[in-house]
């Protein structure tokens, strides 16, 4: 290099006087990552608070994970008599411990609790987790603490502290008056008191002046402020009130007219009474409730007559049914109850039973095979115009029945186990074959136990027979027609249908081949999905499927369109827990959706193939759900915990 004062480097002629060639460098290559940013203050070099630029993961055999399952938020009623009783919550605190997406058994969690007792009488006790990588355990609350809190901490003795689960906290409270808030409304009287408590201390005080408290009452005999309903309302709103309190007296109550209202701005109505003491019948088409601020049916039954009905409630702010019961006819083409363009709908406690006009097949045939029953069958309890087919078998049918001949008994038995063995028998619904042999066993007794039942229970036997086979064929009992509503459907039965998107379901269900497509359109572009403001919680209720509506499923065949999809309307969240689905057609759909404790298919498959029905997410986990028979996953891969459910993405 001195001599020819240049660099050694190879030429494309191999001598001095040609070209360099390009080459590749050699040695070690290294690259680099940045790891933090300091700051150089007064000679001494600092971290900045957010300047750590590592990505820290765990390894593969620290992916454990204590995730909570159920038993947040529960309240419990004390006995103020005697504070110092614990109170038992009515379900248990439960954990998970899992390794990614698989249940860990045998692991330690501990419970530890502020007040009240735990099984082993302390506040700390350690509970190993079963083969579905749960532990779970029960709470009794202090009597005398108004919220009181948990938590649940999985032991990890080799873990340093830092790097340890995080702790999955409970909270609970008791159900005091003193806890509840209260608004005076239309009961100046009250003005200033905002709980309970206070409100019925303040009326407990009061002087007796022989007034009716702060609602109206209805009663036809003329024991109330009004002789119906639709009278009450409309003399209510005509004289300019807007916060509206009625009572349905106990008793039989009518409409003297057709009940459509179209309330004025901000108005509020409340409508209770005396439980299913209070009965109104509907000889109408329909209730009509719209533009209300807020409408709550509380603590009285609505019957249908012999024509179908329906309750529509729509473009009303806040919707709560509580208590409530509704049922009658309907067609195939509607449904009992509707509900659309609400903010919030509530339905707690609430019976439904959508009873298909000219669908009761089974019972004619039931009928024929077993003659016995002619008493029923011929009773106020399957009669529509006085609503008997709504209520329970009438005592005297089933004091016909515990007066019957012991001769005439086993006749009855023997005529019924004749109809268990027919071929029919064996493909009809779990819940119909169930009643159908307990009402054997009250009436005829068996072999084990030959003494027949009382008539308290061949009555609740012939009810629940009655029932299942005027259900046999369901019709909708609720639809709810979008979905911008928070949705709370809790504690509930629905002898029929849960429509969702529309008020009719009258086509075929999606086909596996449009499922398909709309899976892998959803996998690949998940904004096909366009979920409202709100969520829907559906929580240990009864009913016999949810299904999508014609215009839902019409939306969802645009969706899989491959030439020209359609934004599909959901919910933001779905989370569907401890319900039981007696059909087998289980149909739901949200931007995320979680699925724990569900039984689902007690009847039949719905394709002979053992699919149950699908979930439409872009996420969706599944804990401990059981059933016969499998759901499809659309539009995302699942997550399955501990579940005797098969999940299978479609």
């Amino acid at each position: 290099r001195t001599a020819t004062a240049r660099i050694e480097w190879p030429t494309d002629d191999g001598k001095t006087t040609g070209k360099p060639l390009f080459l590749l460098p050699q040695g070690v290559r290294r690259a680099y990552a940045r790891l933090a940013v300091l700051k150089c203050q007064a000679g001494v070099w600092q971290r900045l608070p957010d300047g750590d630029c590592r990505l820290l993961f765990p390894a593969l055999t620290e992916l454990i994970q204590l995730q909570y399952v159920g038993g947040d938020g529960q309240q419990a009623l004390p006995n103020t008599l005697a504070p110092a009783i614990p109170v038992a919550l009515p379900s248990p605190l439960e954990v998970a411990v899992v390794n990614g997406r698989f249940p860990v058994p045998g692991a330690t969690v501990r419970y530890t609790v502020s007040h009240g007792v735990l099984p082993n009488g302390t506040k700390t006790q350690d509970v190993v987790t079963a083969s579905t990588g749960i532990a779970g355990l029960a709470w009794s609350l202090a009597g005398n603490t108004p919220r009181q809190t948990a938590t649940a901490t999985l032991l990890q003795p080799s873990v340093p502290a830092a790097q340890a689960c995080p702790a999955v906290h409970f909270s609970a409270t008791l159900a005091l008056a003193a806890q509840v808030a209260y608004q005076p409304g239309a009961c100046s009287d009250l003005a200033g008191v905002n709980t309970v408590q206070a409100a019925l201390d303040l009326l407990c005080r009061r002087q007796p002046t022989g007034g009716g408290g702060c609602c109206k009452t209805v009663g036809e005999k003329g024991e109330g402020d009004y002789k119906t309903l639709d009278e009450a309302l409309r003399d209510l709103l005509e004289r300019g009130e807007r916060d509206i309190c009625i009572c349905l007296l106990p008793g039989d109550h009518r409409l003297a007219d057709d009940l459509v209202i179209e309330a004025p701005e901000r108005t509020r109505l409340l409508v209770h009474g005396a439980g299913r003491a209070s009965r109104l019948h509907l000889e109408q088409d329909a209730m009509v409730f719209r533009r209300f601020e807020t409408l709550t049916l509380r603590d009285f039954e609505i019957l249908g007559g012999k024509q179908a009905t329906q309750l529509i409630v729509v473009d009303c702010g806040e919707v709560r049914w509580q208590h409530f019961s509704l049922r009658a006819l309907v067609t195939p083409k509607s449904s009992l109850a509707v509900v659309g363009g609400a903010r919030l709908f509530e339905c707690s406690g609430t019976a439904l039973q959508a009873v298909l006009a000219g669908g009761q097949q089974k019972a004619a045939f039931v009928g024929q095979m077993v003659p016995s029953l002619k008493r029923l069958f011929e009773s106020d309890a399957v009669d529509i115009d006085s609503g008997g087919l709504f209520r329970a078998v009438p005592e005297e049918v089933a004091d016909f029945y515990v007066q019957l001949p012991a001769a005439e008994q086993k006749k009855m038995g023997a005529e019924m186990i004749a109809l268990e063995r027919t071929p029919e028998f064996s493909s009809w619904r779990l819940d119909l074959t169930d009643a159908l042999t307990s009402t054997r066993l009250a009436v005829a007794g068996s072999p084990a136990e030959p003494k027949p039942g009382s008539a308290a229970q061949i009555a609740t036997a012939l009810t629940r027979l009655r029932d299942a086979l005027v259900t046999d064929q369901p019709g909708n009992a609720l639809a709810l027609l979008d979905f911008e509503a928070e949705v709370l459907l809790a504690d509930s039965q629905l002898a029929g249908h849960l429509l969702l998107g529309g008020a009719s379901r009258d086509g075929k269900a999606l086909s596996r081949d449009v499922l398909k497509r709309l899976s892998g359109s959803l996998m690949q572009r998940p904004s096909l999905l366009r979920p409202g403001p709100a969520a829907a919680r559906l929580r240990n209720n009864r009913l016999r499927s949810v299904l999508f509506s014609d215009a839902l499923n019409k939306d969802a065949e645009l969706t899989a369109a491959s030439d020209l999809p359609v934004r599909l309307r959901c919910w933001l969240s779905l989370v569907a827990e401890a319900n039981t689905a007696d059909g087998a057609a289980f149909e739901l759909l949200g931007f995320t959706a979680g699925l724990a404790h569900n039984t689902l298919g007690l009847g039949a498959s719905r394709d002979g193939q053992g699919v149950l029905g699908w979930v439409v997410a872009v996420r969706g986990s599944y804990m401990a759900n059981q059933g016969q028979g499998a759901l499809l996953a659309v539009g995302h891969t699942p997550e399955v915990f501990g579940t005797g459910l098969a999940i299978t993405q479609a």
